[in-house]
C-alpha cells in the first residue's frame, strides 16, 4: 500500500517508474530483432564501447549534458558495429570473438580515459559512473523524455519498415532475391539496436542492460511464431519488469535497480520457457507421455531387434569466447558466496567458489540451447546477466562494510598488486605474481598434456568421440581454467578486461597462422607484448594500467588485421579486387565468344554500345576492357571487340 502511495504522490519515485518501464518497453521491442537474427549478444558489446563515447563527450565539452554525453556513447556504439562488420566481411574470424574483442577494447580505452580525467583539475566528473553500473535512481525527466521522444522515433522507424525488417530478419538471402538493400537494412536495424543500448545504459550500466534488450524477446518468443505479437509481447514483458524492479529496488534500502530488473525478466523468461502453451517444456513432457505409449508399438511392429539409435548428448559450445565473457562475469557470484561463507577475500576456497559457478555457468548455457527453445547466443545473454545480478545484489546489500566492491572486482588494478605479499622461503613476494605463476604453469600442463584431444575436439568433435576421447569432460575442464585464470586476474585487470587477454592474442595470432601450435606461441608472444607495452604506456600517461594494456591489445590486433600478409585487409582487398577482374574479364569473353558471327554481333560487342549490354559501370567496363587487351584476349576490328586466339583458350582452360 505504501509503494502504491508512493507511485501516486511521490514525483521522483513516479518518474524512475516510468523511465524504467518505458526502457523496459523499447528494450524489448528492438530486442526481437537482435534475438531473430542471432546477434543478441550485440548490445553486450555496444554497451562496453560506449564508455570512451561518454568519456570523450565530456573531454570535448567539458559539460555532464545527458544528451551529449549520450550522443557520443551512440557515435562510439556506430563504431564498434563498424568494426564488427569489417572483420566479419574480410576476416574469417568469427561473430562472436569479433564482439567480445571490441566489447574489451573499448572498455579499455574508456578506462583509460576515465582515469585520465580523474587527473584533471576541477573537472566537473562525478556521477559519469553510473553509466558503467547503471543508476536509474537518478532518472529526473528530462531523461524520461529522451527516452520516450526516442522510442517514438525508433517505433515509427520499425512501422515504416516492418515488413523489410521482417523478411531481413527471418530469411536474409531471400530479402536480396526480393530486391531489398538486405545490407543497408541490416545496418539500419543494428543502429536502432544501438540507439536503445545507449539510452538505457544510464538506468542498467554497461553490463547489465544487454539482458534488458534479450530477456525479453526470449521469453515473447516461446508464446508466439507471429513477429507482430512477439513484439507487442516483448514489450510488455519489459515493460512489467522495469516496473516491478523499480518498485521492489525502491522499497528496499541498497538494492540495485537494474539488477532488481534483469532477475525479474529472467524469471519471466525462466516461466516462459517452463510453461508456454506452445514450446513450454512442462507442456513437452505431458505431450510426449501421451504420444510414447503409441511410439512404443510402432516401434515394435515395424523394427523389431533394432538397438537404440538415438542417443543424446550435450551441445558442446560453438560461442566459445563470448561465453568466456559470460564466465568472467557470473563468476563474481562464486566469490561472493565463498566469501560469505569463510569471511576471507584471501581463502582459496573463493577460487573453488568461482570456478564451480563458471561451470555452472556453461551448463545452465548449454542446458538452455539443449531445449532448442533458446538460441545460443540468447542463452548466454539471458544466463550471465542473472547471475552476475544476484552477485551485485548481495555485493551491495550485504557487502558494503568489507572490500568486495564492484569496482576492485570488475575493474581491477596492477598498480596495487605488489603491496599484497607473501612470504615464501623467507622471500617477500607480491601474491598476485605468485597466483598468476600457478595458473600459467596449470594451464600450460593442461594444454601440453591434453593437446591431441583439445585439438581434435576442436576441430572435429565427431572423430573425437570415434576415437574413445572425452570432448565434453575436456570442455568442461578447459572452462573450469577459464573461471580460476578469470579469478586469478582479478587483482590486476577486473574479470571485465579479462575477456582482452583471453580473446585478443588468439585472433590476432589467428591472421597470422593456420597451425594451431604456432598459433599458440605467437598468443603467449602477443599477450606479453602488449602487458609490457602497456604497463609503460599507463606508467609513461599515468593512466590506468589494465585499460592501457587492453588497448594495446586492440592496437596489435588492428595493425595485423590490416597488414596481415594472408589474411589481412590490404591482402583480402587486393585479393577481391584480382577475383573480381578476372571473373569480370571472363564474363566479357563469355559476352562476346555467344555474339561473335551473329547478325547482333556489331551491336552487342561494338565498341560503342556493348556497355548497353553489359551494363556495367562505364568506368569499370573501361578497366575491364583495358586488362583483357592487356593480356591479349580480345582486339578491335571495325569498332567491335573480338575475341583472341590467347583469349579462346583461356576460357576453355578456365
Amino acid at each position: 500500500m505504501n509503494i502504491l502511495n508512493l507511485l501516486i504522490t511521490d514525483h521522483t519515485f513516479r518518474t524512475v517508474a516510468l523511465g524504467c518501464s518505458l526502457l523496459g518497453m523499447v528494450s524489448g521491442i528492438l530486442g526481437c530483432f537482435a534475438v531473430l537474427r542471432k546477434q543478441s549478444l550485440l548490445g553486450d558489446a555496444v554497451s562496453h564501447a560506449s564508455l570512451p563515447g561518454v568519456c570523450l563527450a565530456f573531454l570535448l565539452t567539458g559539460v555532464k549534458n545527458t544528451e551529449i554525453l549520450l550522443f557520443g556513447a551512440l557515435i562510439t556504439g556506430i563504431i564498434c558495429i563498424g568494426i564488427i562488420q569489417v572483420i566479419q566481411n574480410y576476416t574469417k574470424i568469427k561473430f562472436d570473438s569479433a564482439l567480445a574483442l571490441i566489447l574489451s577494447v573499448f572498455f579499455g580505452l574508456g578506462l583509460v580515459l576515465l582515469s585520465y580525467m580523474n587527473k584533471l583539475p576541477g573537472a566537473n566528473k562525478s556521477g559519469l559512473n553510473k553509466f558503467i553500473f547503471g543508476q536509474a535512481s537518478t532518472f529526473i525527466k528530462r531523461d524520461v523524455d529522451i527516452i520516450f521522444i526516442t522510442g517514438i522515433i525508433l517505433l515509427i522507424i520499425i512501422i515504416l519498415f516492418w515488413k523489410e525488417f521482417k523478411i531481413v530478419s527471418f530469411d536474409s538471402d531471400f530479402a536480396k532475391t526480393l530486391g531489398f538493400p538486405s545490407k543497408k537494412i541490416e545496418i539500419l536495424i543494428s543502429v536502432l539496436i544501438v540507439t536503445t543500448v545507449i539510452i538505457g545504459i544510464q538506468a542498467a550500466g554497461v553490463i547489465l542492460i544487454s539482458a534488458m534488450i534479450i530477456s525479453p524477446a526470449v521469453a515473447a518468443r516461446q508464446w508466439t511464431d507471429k513477429l507482430s505479437i512477439m513484439v507487442i509481447l516483448s514489450a510488455i514483458f519489459g515493460g512489467i519488469s522495469g516496473l516491478l524492479g523499480t518498485l521492489i529496488s525502491i522499497s528496499e534500502n541498497n538494492l540495485p535497480t537494474g539488477p532488481i530488473i534483469v532477475i525479474i525478466i529472467s524469471i519471466i523468461v525462466v516461466t516462459s520457457i517452463l510453461f508456454s502453451n506452445k514450446r513450454g517444456i512442462i507442456f513437452k513432457i505431458i505431450r510426449n507421455k501421451k504420444r510414447k505409449k503409441e511410439f512404443i508399438k510402432k516401434l515394435k511392429v515395424r523394427s523389431r531387434g533394432l538397438g537404440d539409435v538415438y542417443k543424446r548428448q550435450f551441445l558442446v559450445l560453438k560461442s566459445m569466447s563470448m561465453v568466456s565473457d559470460a564466465i568472467t562475469h557470473t563468476i563474481l557470484l562464486g566469490i561472493v558466496i565463498a566469501f560469505f561463507a569463510v569471511h576471507d577475500l584471501n581463502s582459496p576456497l573463493l577460487i573453488i567458489g568461482a570456478g564451480i559457478v563458471g561451470v555452472l555457468t556453461v551448463y545452465l548455457v548449454e542446458l538452455l540451447n539443449s531445449t532448442k527453445l533458446v538460441k545460443e547466443d540468447s542463452a548466454i545473454g539471458v544466463v550471465f546477466p542473472l547471475l552476475f545480478s544476484i552477485a551485485v545484489i548481495l555485493i551491495s546489500k550485504y557487502a558494503g562494510n568489507v572490500h568486495l566492491d564492484l569496482d576492485s572486482v570488475l575493474l581491477g588494478e596492477l598498480a596495487f598488486a605488489p603491496f599484497n605479499r607473501v612470504q615464501i622461503l623467507g622471500l617477500s613476494i607480491p601474491k598476485g605474481f605468485v597466483t598468476t605463476l600457478i595458473v600459467f604453469l596449470v594451464n600450460l600442463s593442461f594444454i601440453t598434456i591434453f593437446f591431441k584431444e583439445l585439438k581434435i575436439s576442436v576441430f572435429d568433435k565427431a572423430l573425437a568421440l570415434t576415437l574413445g576421447m572425452k570432448p565434453i569432460l575436456i570442455h568442461y575442464m578447459l572452462m573450469s581454467l577459464v573461471s580460476m585464470t578469470a579469478v586469478a586476474s582479478f587483482e590486476a585487470v577486473g574479470s571485465i578486461l579479462v575477456v582482452a587477454f583471453m580473446i585478443g592474442p588468439p585472433i590476432t595470432a589467428y591472421l597470422l597462422t593456420d597451425k594451431l601450435k604456432v598459433m599458440v606461441g605467437l598468443s603467449i608472444l602477443i599477450g606479453a607484448l602488449s602487458s609490457i607495452v602497456g604497463f609503460h604506456l599507463a606508467r609513461f600517461f599515468d593512466v590506468s594500467i589494465a585499460g592501457s594494456i587492453a588497448v594495446i591489445i586492440g592496437v596489435i590486433f588492428l595493425l595485423t588485421l590490416i597488414f596481415s600478409p594472408k589474411k589481412g585487409l590490404i591482402f583480402t582487398i587486393n585479393r577481391k579486387r584480382s577475383q573480381k577482374m578476372i571473373f569480370s574479364v571472363r564474363i566479357l569473353l563469355i559476352h562476346l565468344s555467344n555474339h561473335a558471327n551473329t547478325k547482333h554481333e556489331k551491336d552487342e560487342c561494338g565498341t560503342e554500345t556493348i556497355d548497353n549490354h553489359l551494363r556495367w559501370n562505364k568506368s569499370f567496363l573501361n578497366k575491364v576492357i583495358e586488362k583483357a587487351k592487356k593480356e591479349k584476349y580480345i582486339y578491335v576490328d571495325n569498332d567491335v571487340f573480338r575475341v583472341s586466339d590467347k583469349g579462346k583458350k583461356y576460357l576453355l582452360n578456365a
